[in-house]
């Protein structure tokens, strides 16, 4: 990959993190070149030579083809895997039902929504009229992206208070709108899912920029002390194999003053013109996103100022009111038990470390701090500045994403794939690259799991 003792490879401007002295980088070579071994290219290349139409309107059976992908990742997934049995299902193409689930259960998905006007019910906002603002919600911004060259993108979806689809619209190039009929609320619906996917797949990655952020972080602030390194050391684990996927895979990124990757910039799967439709106007958006992120000073401020964002802001941060509203809709019932012991195991750590050797332990806290400010080229103060900060920063992260299990698998339905280019009758050389690509990225997480 080009990587040496004095690299450093920058994915976002003014952002460029050292590999030197990282634990498992001498895997990282090792872990791009064996991508190759996870692709389904020998089955999915099928669709290719035997010219298969992607599926239309009407549901219908999936191929043979599909089915045999299907196994293929099942097989791989499974193995060296400790995910719960049923994984790697691949949906029973009911996308209304999918849709709903995955906006109550999944926390990148439930960071989309947004209420109606009247704040009686929740929405899925791809399009609005007007000059982009500040105040649009991060959904809205990445997808516009998405849909600056391809306005099948703009579906926004309404649902009830019970969860369920209401209204669906679609919104052409020209701003023209039509509401979709019931019994095209399915086939619509694969489309959001598509968007969902396209912007959860974005914050996946930017949390693993998060990640390598933090843990370098952490183990230079860990040097002078034995003890504080052994414990910081752990968090190091595969977090650069992670960063340099997203660098080669994901985003354009520079090694030096040269772009790095194996593969062509057009390959990049959130900003190359072969990849789910994105373009580099994101970089800029996710970045930002990053420094926000930097600004949390514990896991509840994740939760109410960026996946919960939108619910607190509707309730005028009103805690009643966001937690009555939660169990209204049904949102986010086991991540929020999850996330909710975070802080009192960050508290409970850091008490006992700054106990036992509270000279390191503080030298630590003030080592960061230093780092934290200076990680990024902007002045503004960072709140990862003690120890408790970063664990449950690091921890809610962590488990948010965990949660990519439940959406990744949407990369190989050929209902939501299809959606890369709608206009197109038939599978193309693109569509296959991109699918086994994203597929092998999903199996090899898996097996670090």
């Amino acid at each position: 990959m080009g990587i040496n003792k004095k690299s450093n490879l920058e994915i976002y401007k003014g952002i460029a993190l050292e590999k030197t002295g990282r634990k498992n980088k001498d895997g990282i070579d090792d872990y791009m070149a064996n991508l190759a071994l996870f692709r389904p290219d020998h089955i999915l290349e099928l669709l290719l030579t035997q010219n298969e139409e992607k599926p239309g309107a009407a549901r219908k059976d999936r191929s043979q083809i599909w089915r045999s992908t299907f196994k293929f990742m099942e097989e791989n997934l499974t193995k060296d895997s400790d995910s719960r049995p049923g994984f790697s299902s691949f949906g029973n193409q009911d996308f209304q039902q999918i849709l709903t689930l995955l906006c109550q259960m999944n926390p990148f998905f439930a960071s989309a929504l947004t209420f109606s006007e009247d704040k009686s019910t929740l929405e899925l906002i791809a399009y609005k009229e007007g000059e982009p603002g500040d105040s649009d919600s991060l959904y809205l911004k990445l997808i516009r992206t998405l849909s600056s060259k391809n306005s099948s993108h703009n579906f926004n979806v309404y649902f009830d208070e019970d969860m369920k689809l209401r209204e669906l619209k679609m919104i052409d190039q020209d701003g023209n709108m039509r509401v979709a009929e019931k019994d095209e609320f399915d086939y619509y619906a694969s489309g959001a899912l598509y968007n969902l996917l396209f912007y959860a797949t974005a914050i996946h990655a930017n949390i693993h920029i998060l990640h390598d952020i933090m843990s370098s972080g952490i183990v230079k602030s860990t040097r002078h002390s034995k003890s504080m390194a052994t414990w910081a050391d752990h968090y190091d684990d595969n977090t650069a194999i992670a960063y340099v996927e997203v660098a080669a895979l994901y985003t354009s990124a520079k090694l030096g003053k040269k772009e790095f990757g194996p593969e062509s910039a057009s390959d990049r799967i959130l900003t190359g013109q072969k990849g789910l439709g994105g373009n580099a106007d994101i970089m800029p958006i996710l970045r930002q996103q990053i420094c926000e992120w930097m600004k949390f000073n514990d896991a509840n401020d994740f939760i109410s100022k960026f996946v919960l964002q939108n619910f607190y802001s509707a309730a005028g941060s009103e805690e009643e009111k966001v937690l009555s509203t939660l169990e209204k809709f049904d949102i986010l019932t086991e991540y929020r038990k999850h996330s909710a012991v975070i802080k009192d195991f960050a508290e409970d750590l850091t008490k006992a470390m700054s106990k036992d050797k509270s000279a390191a332990f503080e030298k630590t806290q003030q080592k960061l701090k230093v780092y934290t400010d200076n990680v990024i080229e902007e002045t503004d103060d960072r709140c990862i500045s003690t120890i408790s900060s970063w664990v449950q920063l690091w921890n809610i992260t962590n488990l948010t994403q965990e949660s990519t299990s439940t959406f990744s698998r949407l990369s190989l339905m050929p209902e939501i794939m299809r959606w890369r280019n709608i206009d197109e009758r038939y599978w193309e050389h693109q569509d296959v690259d991109l699918m086994c690509l994203m597929s092998a990225t999903m199996m090899r997480a898996s097996a670090r799991r």
